[in-house]
């Protein structure tokens, strides 16, 4: 009995110290350790406190202890000295912010050295697998290039790194979410921001360069600078960004939703903001009496006010709005036996009927090419169709400087980097924007 717990307790002491021992940074292993020789090292007294360490040397790469754990769990009772420390490396760092992927693919790493089939519906390992071939394939071209031993072996270290930040990036587009994806999600998202600020100036200078820096030619910059700003965060926050949704088949869907809901709202306020210069057309109203051509003027308001139905708005007014001068009586306009002339309109009665119809003029005489008759209206439906090339683009873009930043060792190097990126891509699609804007809607 005695003997059996003493037994007990060995074993007991080699799983718990699996899970629990510390590396030692000063010890640095033999080159030609095995994993057979790491394992044994473990019931040696003067090497026992080395064990991880030396793990961690044999795989090239930091491992916690609860990494550790898992590697013990399933190859303790294997014949360790035929495993593939490469595979084993990918399989750590791949499944290095999920601990449920990292012990999928070490329990069928394990049966594979069992000699069992590989689970053809294991599709964690089948997209691993993928992975792998990618990296080897991208480590071996590295490698061949070099022609020298010294060349041979630099390559061999960069594609070290390259594996390394390789899988870091696929941890953060695996079906869950790691705490690295969503840090990772809030520095682009700022990237995104940083980046727009900059095209949104440089592209709206550039195209508005030649009109007068007036008052409006710096509203209408502020005001694209606070929207960019403002649906750039909230859009990439929490889509754009958002490591929970596919980029096709969940960003772009909503991605498009956003963009029209929210610009129903930035159409209104533009709108309200950007709206007609009423004193303008007041004084062009106080004039029309006085001008030489009123008549001509006259019909033409007439005439846009009957077509685009102004006199319903009117109604109420419209037989205040003309008087026969000969009798003195409000009159409909359908009513009198001549064509209105000047005299027949009284300027007061008419004020608003008549600035309808001289901002209606405007508009048809301002507007660009697309119109649907209401400037705010214009500016909705150039945006929907815009949105059918910049919100593709778009995450096309955040994908890439995703990208960038997790395969950038230096995180300040990848940050430039991704606004970079993005500072140029947005620069074309702004100019293109601005300039397609200024010609269809002319706003």
């Amino acid at each position: 009995m005695k003997r059996s717990l003493i037994i007990i307790n060995i074993v007991a002491l080699f799983l718990t110290s699996c899970g629990s021992i510390r590396p030692q940074a000063e010890r640095i292993p033999a080159a030609d350790s095995t994993c057979q020789e790491i394992i044994k090292a473990f019931f040696q007294e003067e090497k026992s406190d080395s064990l991880e360490a030396d793990l961690k040397a044999f795989l090239k790469i930091d491992m916690t202890d609860e990494e550790a754990n898992d590697f013990f769990k399933e190859f303790s009772d294997s014949k360790l000295s035929t495993l593939d420390e490469d595979t084993l490396r990918a399989i750590f760092l791949y499944g290095k912010e999920d601990a449920s992927v990292r012990r999928d693919l070490l329990k069928e790493f394990h049966h594979q050295l069992s000699g069992k089939d590989i689970d053809e519906n294991d599709k964690v390992w089948e997209k691993f697998a993928a992975h792998k071939r990618k990296v080897d394939d991208k480590k071996q071209k590295m490698i061949a290039k070099e022609e020298s031993a010294a060349g041979k072996k630099a390559a061999s270290e960069k594609g070290q790194i390259f594996e390394k930040l390789y899988y870091r990036c696929k941890t953060q587009i695996q079906g869950k979410p790691t705490p690295l994806a969503y840090k990772q999600a809030k520095h682009l998202t700022y990237a995104i921001m940083a980046g727009s600020f900059g095209s949104t100036v440089i592209s709206y200078s550039t195209v508005h360069r030649d009109e007068e820096k007036n008052k409006k030619w710096f509203n209408e910059l502020f005001f694209s600078l606070g929207i960019e700003l403002m649906f750039n965060y909230i859009g990439g926050r929490f889509v754009l960004t958002n490591p929970n949704l596919n980029p096709w088949k969940g960003k772009m869907p909503m991605a498009f939703l956003s963009s029209t809901l929210s610009d129903v709202g930035v159409s209104g306020a533009y709108a309200f903001f950007f709206k007609p210069d009423n004193s303008e057309l007041e004084k062009k109203l106080k004039e029309l009496e006085k001008d030489p051509k009123a008549q001509q003027k006259l019909q033409e308001l007439l005439k846009i006010a009957e077509e685009n139905n102004l006199y319903e708005k009117h109604l109420k007014k419209t037989q205040d709005l003309f008087k026969d001068k000969r009798t003195g009586k409000s009159m409909n306009p359908a009513d009198f036996d001549h064509e209105v002339t000047i005299e027949d309109i009284d300027i007061e009665e008419s004020r608003e009927l008549l600035l309808a119809a001289l901002t209606e003029q405007e508009y048809q005489e301002n507007s660009g090419m697309m119109q649907t008759g209401h400037p705010a209206v214009d500016r909705f439906t150039f945006h929907r169709i815009f949105s059918l090339i910049s919100v593709p683009t778009t995450i096309g873009m955040t994908m890439l400087m995703h990208n960038q930043m997790c395969m950038t060792e230096d995180p300040k190097k990848g940050f430039m980097k991704a606004v970079g990126l993005f500072l140029g891509t947005s620069m074309l699609m702004d100019t293109i924007y601005f300039n397609g804007k200024e010609v269809l809607i002319n706003q």
